[in-house]
């Protein structure tokens, strides 16, 4: 494991588990998504886990978690692309 910082994100992870977590950080809220990365992956899809979701809409955050699936199952994105992009969406989230 390996922690590797984005301003406000940090990003985990582990080939063992094959999963992802990304926690983002701003003053005293904090929110993290997970990513499980299937050992038969592409056949099989990746899972996305929206953990400490912190009275964001539950409608959100499945639109967000299904970018993310999106990105990687079907458009050829790559992990860090996809939690960028989740990163993205959580700044517009904060900033009003």
């Amino acid at each position: 494991k390996k922690a590797t910082s984005f301003d406000e994100m940090v990003v985990n992870g582990s080939c063992a588990s094959r999963e992802v977590v990304a926690t983002y950080h701003q003053d005293e809220c904090q929110l993290s998504v997970m990513i499980k990365i299937p050992p038969t992956f592409p056949l099989r899809n990746v899972e996305v886990d929206c953990q400490k979701t912190l009275g964001i809409p539950s409608s959100r955050w499945r639109r967000w978690a299904l970018q993310i699936m999106l990105m990687l199952n079907n458009q050829d994105g790559n992990v860090l692309e996809a939690l960028l992009l989740w990163k993205q969406n959580v700044d517009k989230e904060f900033e009003g």
